[in-house]
């Protein structure tokens, strides 16, 4: 467990999520969609460092997983109706 590595990966993916949903605008969606997906694995990737034993599955498909839920997340929230709507 390296609680000071996740904080490192961590921490600057919250801060990316936090920016591209923030600048999130129609015509640049594509950046942002790529920004999210960038700070969804970083998150993802993180959390690993929490766990004791990972298996190499899990380094592998948990960035790849969390990234594109991310991405998913945020589209569904910014649909009309959401609460990230503009």
């Amino acid at each position: 467990m390296r609680i000071d590595l996740a904080i490192s990966i961590i921490v600057p993916s919250a801060l990316l999520l936090f920016l591209a949903v923030g600048r999130r605008r129609p015509e640049r969606a594509l950046v942002a969609d790529i920004m999210v997906g960038t700070g969804g694995a970083g998150l993802g990737l993180g959390a690993l460092f929490f766990q004791v034993d990972v298996s190499l599955l899990s380094w592998l498909a948990t960035p790849a997983l969390v990234g594109v839920l991310t991405v998913v997340h945020v589209k569904v929230l910014s649909r009309a109706g959401g609460p990230l709507r503009r």
